[in-house]
């Protein structure tokens, strides 16, 4: 349970840091396509950074979070004798950079389409600092965390 709120942890840190990048980005006429990441590195440096970071997490890449947290997560799969679970969330990982690289690409090596930086609101870069320092944070040193998520889930869960 341990494992599974730590991965739930990670989760959510790096999706409030990918959505805060795409609310950014896609503030500006509000339709969402992949396009609009064209050339983000070069329009916006530390908003195409951020992403990475986030989509990095996502897929489990150390020393991000969401690496601790797939790691702590395959170590209690194997603990209760469930070794193919743990393959198959390795395998997940693979599938989902797959995925992210269309994003990375596009922000990376594709041209950008326009010129202009994207205007965030504070409110906007506090919580994509909160999330990337986070992500490095639950990454690097995980057990910051865990006993405040063993405590919970002994209490909500018995465990």
């Amino acid at each position: 349970m341990t494992a599974m709120l730590l991965h739930l942890a990670a989760y959510a840190l790096a999706n409030v840091g990918a959505f805060a990048v795409v609310i950014a980005v896609s503030g500006q006429d509000g339709c969402g396509d992949i396009e609009e990441y064209d050339g983000l590195s070069q329009r916006a440096p530390l908003l195409a950074l951020a992403l990475l970071l986030c989509l990095l997490s996502l897929g489990g890449v150390p020393p991000l979070a969401g690496f601790s947290g797939r790691l702590y997560l395959s170590y209690a799969a194997i603990g209760e004798g469930l070794l193919g679970l743990a393959v198959l969330g390795m395998v997940n990982s693979v599938i989902s950079l797959a995925c992210y690289w269309k994003v990375i690409r596009a922000m990376y090596i594709a041209p950008p389409r326009e010129a202009g930086a994207f205007p965030a609101t504070n409110t906007l870069a506090v919580a994509l600092g909160l999330a990337i320092i986070g992500l490095f944070a639950l990454g690097l040193c995980p057990t910051l965390l865990l006993g405040l998520l063993q405590s919970g889930a002994a209490v909500f869960f018995g465990g």
